[in-house]
């Protein structure tokens, strides 16, 4: 976080009145370089005095006088907190996350469960997702001929079938993940619940894609991203994953055309993910690997491109609105960053914990906006300090 000066006159026709006015940008920046250069008095002649002469500030009487009319005003400066981050914080927050894996960063051991046996028949499959997916019967592969439906219970029994063939340790990981998440819906698992519309939404998209949502989906009905640095760390891959998605149309030739698999978006994107995994610090380099529709390694010159286009469309300043209006949402709504794990973070002890929650003295850096009376004692925070919390998980210490 960061404050900002900001010079005020006070309006009115006699001093007390506290009824304050800010100086335009163009004289608070006169008036600060005057006032650090120890220049006083000093004449008002830009931005809004400009066509209103003879005004100056006298910093030591601390007032503002028209040579005029002899009329004067009190004047205070004040270090305003600013909502935005400082700016070298956005800089190596930028650094950080478009070349460190963040989820690797802060992953816990991985997440073992009980070795699940295929107990349900295809009928009983079928129903368990049509209980909880709407128009699930409108669903169709990526073709556009054949529902969605079809392939559930191939990959329940069997796996992810160009996985199976290409890398079967893999293909079973991501069996017993599909197994686990629907026989946790089926026990009533509420996190599991809200999965199955997504994984079955997966199957829209090439084999490639099911694996990745898969192994993302487990990680939630796991509890394997339940921690505040998990869930950061979920929430940020998530954004990379955006803005690599962003980048190939920009930089490849690209077709919806099934005859040519390899000029796909999914199937470029895991190219990406194996030629560039490790410089962009992406995630999921070892499912992207087993897709044989990728096409060949990226010359240097595309690599370069693509990293330069990464690295350009990331915009850390975004990220940090997106993780803020995310965590301030109002209501009973689902969030992807838990507001009590964050709340009971151990923060270091310079963390500033208690701009964690809203404090109405300074409402600018909230956008003038503030939580309701029945969350006023949840987290409600700005972007400044989602920075700031950012750099105590992901940034090393300063020495």
């Amino acid at each position: 976080m960061w404050k900002k000066p900001k010079w005020q006159w006070e309006e009115g026709d006699e001093w007390g009145t506290e009824l304050w006015v800010d100086y335009d940008e163009e004289n608070t920046e006169m008036l600060e370089e005057a006032h650090k250069a120890e220049i006083n008095p000093v004449d008002l002649d830009r931005g809004y005095f400009q066509k209103r002469p003879g005004y100056f500030v006298d910093f030591e009487g601390g007032f503002q006088a028209s040579k005029m009319t002899g009329m004067t005003r009190r004047i205070r400066r004040l270090d305003e907190l600013q909502r935005s981050a400082r700016p070298e914080l956005v800089q190596a927050l930028h650094t950080c996350f478009t070349s460190t894996n963040v989820v690797a960063l802060v992953s816990k051991d991985d997440v073992t469960v009980d070795e699940q046996e295929a107990k349900l028949s295809e009928d009983a499959l079928i129903q368990l997702f049509d209980k909880h997916v709407p128009n699930l019967h409108d669903l169709r592969d990526w073709t556009g001929k054949d529902p969605v439906t079809k392939f559930f219970f191939g990959t329940y029994t069997s796996g992810v079938p160009k996985f199976k063939a290409n890398n079967p340790s893999l293909n079973n990981v991501l069996v017993q993940a599909f197994r686990y998440i629907v026989h946790e819906a089926e026990k009533g698992n509420e996190a599991a619940i809200r999965c199955m519309r997504p994984l079955a939404e997966a199957f829209e998209s090439c084999q490639a894609e099911q694996a990745r949502e898969i192994n993302s989906l487990f990680g939630t009905v796991t509890g394997r991203d339940k921690g505040l640095p998990e869930q950061l760390a979920k929430f940020i891959d998530e954004y990379k994953q955006r803005v690599l998605n962003t980048v190939i149309p920009d930089v490849f030739e690209t077709t919806e055309d099934n005859s040519f698999p390899h000029k796909q978006v999914p199937h470029i994107y895991n190219r990406c993910l194996v030629d560039l995994g490790d410089i962009l610090g992406l995630s999921g380099v070892e499912i992207a690997q087993a897709d044989a529709a990728k096409p060949p390694e990226l010359d240097e010159t595309a690599k370069t491109t693509v990293v330069d286009r990464f690295r350009e469309l990331f915009d850390m300043e975004q990220l940090l609105e997106d993780i803020t209006s995310d965590i301030n949402q109002s209501g009973n709504v689902e969030r992807a960053i838990d507001r009590t794990l964050l709340l009971k973070h151990e923060f270091p002890a310079s963390f500033e914990r208690h701009k964690l929650m809203y404090d109405e003295d300074e409402p600018q850096v909230y956008n003038f906006k503030k939580p309701t009376e029945e969350e006023e004692f949840n987290a409600f925070v700005f972007p400044g300090i989602v920075a700031e919390m950012l750099a105590c998980i992901f940034l090393p210490p300063a020495e």
